[in-house]
This record gives structure tokens, sequence and C-alpha cells, in this order.
């Protein structure tokens, strides 16, 4: 009797970040609901070089491919590969699945501005032209608000202690010159802490002054830092499942088309320290904002609002939507859907008691916002989330 044949898959996906780790589960969440897969994978971290090891016969790739040399290699070993990396290489092409960096930049946009700030800037290591294009992104949305973005230029000199200590003369004069308060978009973990310690050296108060949301979320660093860094959510379990999910269908030899790239959401943004802040200088609709922050969680409407606050509904309708964009009803379903959404990715909470806890008060009609707001059910966006 001849046995199935097993896949064997390389993964080359660092194992030492967040990204990393969730990713890898993905991968191992859809191999445990579909076919075994043999899996051969190396403790890396996201800087080392990445290969196959020399001799492994196997079936397919999931790969993060990060350089022109890894691609060759890749492409000599003629093994179906699917890149999971956010950076788009010139030389050979794979299948690709990553963040979609509009809409984490729209998400990016949107978490500022419900603070009520109006000044934007970006800070990343420019010269490289992923991270580009991760700027320009932002920059789109800040100006599609009308507002203008500024944007940190490193200074570019050859490797030295000198020429360290001028690049971070360079980024706190830079920060210092931000017209304040500032919300700063950074492109990922490492120039997190960059930014924090810059401002520190300056003494400007973060976030009051300066406020700091990261491009992704590794929970561990962002949360070892002082304060604890706010971070955009990458959906890193779903492109693990989604890519792992495209390479069974090319192993299988499915007459499916093969996507040439697969652009996913974000999940969300994980608020910390570092943006937990009101850049709102109106007292009232400061007052008021921060009373449904607090309560959102119980069963309050409008008129509660009005009881903490001196003045009429349409009064504060009027200032809500001059200085947020949106109305006192709209800020309290956006704190409890956003409530909703982390108890659906960080616990295992059965739906009626997210609906509770948040909010909403019964099942049904979280039901009825998210798929208003995701189009699916709340249960559906858990699973995608995590890459089930």
């Amino acid at each position: 009797m001849q046995t199935e044949h097993v896949p064997r898959v390389a993964l080359l996906v660092d194992t030492s970040t967040g990204w990393g780790r969730r990713l890898i589960a993905g991968v191992q969440n859809y191999v445990r609901k579909h076919r075994a897969w043999e899996i051969w994978i190396e403790a890396k971290g996201q800087d080392e070089v990445m290969r196959l090891p020399q001799g492994w016969a196997g079936d397919g790739v999931i790969a993060r491919i990060s350089t022109p040399a890894m691609a060759r290699h890749l492409e000599e070993s003629g093994y179906p590969v699917i890149n999971v990396s956010g950076i788009r290489l010139r030389g050979p092409s794979f299948p690709r699945v990553t963040v979609n960096d509009q809409a984490s930049a729209r998400l990016a946009v949107e978490h500022f501005r419900e603070r009520g700030f109006r000044n934007f800037a970006y800070c990343g290591p420019d010269a490289l032209p992923y991270v580009a294009a991760h700027r320009r992104a932002f920059e789109e949305e800040v100006e599609r608000l009308g507002a203008v973005c500024s944007v940190y230029e490193p200074v570019r000199t050859k490797a030295s202690l000198a020429a360290y200590e001028a690049q971070v003369e360079a980024l706190e004069e830079w920060i210092d010159a931000l017209p304040k308060p500032a919300a700063v978009f950074v492109w990922a973990t490492s120039r997190n802490r960059q930014v924090i310690e810059a401002c520190k050296r300056r003494g400007i108060d973060i976030p009051e002054d300066v406020a700091v949301l990261g491009g992704d979320d590794d929970e561990l660093l962002n949360e070892l830092t002082t304060p604890p860094v706010s971070g955009i959510l990458v959906p890193s379990e779903q492109i693990g499942y989604e890519a792992a999910a495209i390479l069974d269908k090319m192993l299988s030899k499915s007459d499916e088309p093969t996507p040439e790239e697969v652009f996913l959401d974000p999940i969300g943004v994980e608020t910390r320290g570092s943006t937990d802040t009101l850049a709102i200088d109106d007292p009232d609709v400061s007052a008021a904002v921060q009373y449904i922050r607090e309560h959102a969680s119980h069963p309050i409407q409008v008129i509660d609002v009005l009881r903490h606050v001196p003045v009429s509904r349409r009064v504060l309708e009027r200032r809500f939507r001059r200085l947020l964009g949106r109305s006192p009803a709209d800020e309290i379903r956006r704190i409890r859907l956003a409530s909703a959404v982390r108890l659906l990715v960080n616990t295992e909470l059965p739906i009626p008691e997210v609906a509770a806890r948040s909010g909403f008060g019964t099942h049904q009609y979280l039901a009825r916002i998210f798929g208003r707001q995701y189009g699916v059910s709340p249960s559906e966006f858990r699973n995608r989330a995590l890459g089930r």
C-alpha cells in the first residue's frame, strides 16, 4: 500500500521578532487545519543570512525575501516559493503575501486624528526603497486631510562613532523643530526607541508634545520601552496562513491561478502610552472624549456625556465634528469597536462576553456593527486575524 507523500516545506522566516513568530504560527494553524507538512526551520535573527540547508530535498518554501542574493538563491533552488516580505526587490519574482501599506498608513492617520493631532511627521531609514514606499503611503493619507507631513532625512555618512553621534544629533534637532503637538509615524520597532530616546534627551514630553506610533507591533519590545509604544497590528498570522494556503495549492497542482500579490489589511492599533493622549485645545470636547473612553464599556449614551460637560448637545456635536471629524455617538461606537477588536485578537473569550465587556451589550448588536464595519462576523474576524 502506497503511503501519502508528506510535503516538506522550508520556512525562511526569522524567529527573533513578534512578526516572525506570529507568521510561523499562522503557517502552523494552516497545517493543523488541512494536511500534515514536514517543516524545516532554523532559529535566526531578522538580519541574519537565511538559506536552504545544503542538500535539502523538499517541495516548497515560504520565505521573507529581504535581499537580491536570497532571491537568486531561491530561484536557483527550483522550488515553489511564497514571499512574505514587505520588501519589493528587482530581479526574480515570486508570489507575495504581505500587509497593505496604504491601509496601514490610513489607520495611522486615523489613530492620530482621533486624538486631535494636526501636525504629522514620518521617521524611517528613507534610503531603503521599501521604507520610502511606506513613507509615501503615509504622506498621501496626510495630504488627504489637507495637512503636511514632515519627513526625517537621515544623515548619510560612513559608519563610525562620530557618524552615529551625528545621526543622533540630527534626529534630536529634527524632533525639536517639529510643530507641537506632533504625531510621528515610525517605520519599525528599532526606530521607535531612537525617537523616544531623542525626545527624552531634549526634554520633550511623550505623548503630550510628541506622540509616537510604530509601523508594526513587537509586543515584548514595545512594552519594555518607557513609555510603552503603540503599534500597528500587522496581520502576521493571517499572512502565514494565506502563504501556506497558496503554497499548498501549488504543491497540489491545482488549476486555480496563483495570485502574484495578496495584500492584507492591518488588524488595528495596539494603543499604549506613546499615543495615549488628547491633542485637543477645547476643554469641553477633551472632557467629553475622556469620559467616553473611561465609560464606553458601560451602557452610556450621548445624554450621559452631556451631564459631564457644560454645553448643549448641538454645540458639542458641532465642536466634535470640527475637531475630530465625527459625532459623540460615533466616538462611543469607535471606542467600543476598538475594545472588541482587542478582546477578539488577544483573548479566547466567547463572543457574547466580548460584546458585554466592550459595551455593545448583546452579541447580535456586536455582529451587526462588525458586519457594517468589516463585512464579516466577529468570529470570522477573529479567525482571519489569528490565521485560523
